[in-house]
């Protein structure tokens, strides 16, 4: 289980897949948030140097056609800036000496 730093929202997820240096995947069980059946998974291909990470994610929101309207005017733009944030910090954490 994640609390978030909000103080309000929370998950639990589970990992579902993991090929040590190739891919993970989690499934979302349980959340404060207006969605379900979230997957997220994550490939990783090594070029040289460098390692480049892909990550797709799927899911269903709650509510029916208001959480469609609610998918539309806010959770996929605050999924997408997660999303942002967390390959900003992977890459971070990465590149440290």
């Amino acid at each position: 289980k994640v609390d978030m730093l909000d103080g309000k929202n929370w998950f639990e997820e589970k990992v579902i897949a993991f090929k040590p240096n190739e891919a993970l995947a989690f499934q979302l069980t349980d959340c404060s948030f207006p969605i379900h059946g979230l997957t997220h998974s994550y490939s990783f291909e090594k070029i040289g140097h460098q390692t480049t990470v892909k990550q797709v994610m799927e899911y269903s929101v709650k509510f029916g056609l208001l959480g469609q309207f609610l998918d539309f005017i806010m959770i996929r733009k605050q999924t997408n800036s997660g999303i942002q944030k967390f390959f900003e910090g992977l890459k971070e954490y990465a590149e440290k000496p």
